[in-house]
């Protein structure tokens, strides 16, 4: 059987010089989560090069969807 956890263990904002929201996040998760993680992570990056689409780009259409429904 497949054991999946994900959880967020640590986020540190970064407010020197920092103005974006940006932040450093640690997750702590299950060696199968991690896995998927990789595996699904390729798969994407392969789906946008045979698209020739950034990976950026396929995530503001995924957004855009995600809005209109």
């Amino acid at each position: 059987m497949t054991k999946h956890y994900l959880a967020v263990e640590k986020v540190v904002e970064h407010e020197d010089g920092h103005e974006d929201g940006s932040a450093t996040y640690t997750f702590d998760m299950s060696n199968d989560t991690r896995d998927m993680f990789v595996s699904e992570g390729v798969r994407l990056i392969l789906m946008c090069a045979v698209a020739e689409i950034s990976v950026e780009d396929a995530f503001d259409s995924y957004m855009t969807l995600q809005e209109v429904n």
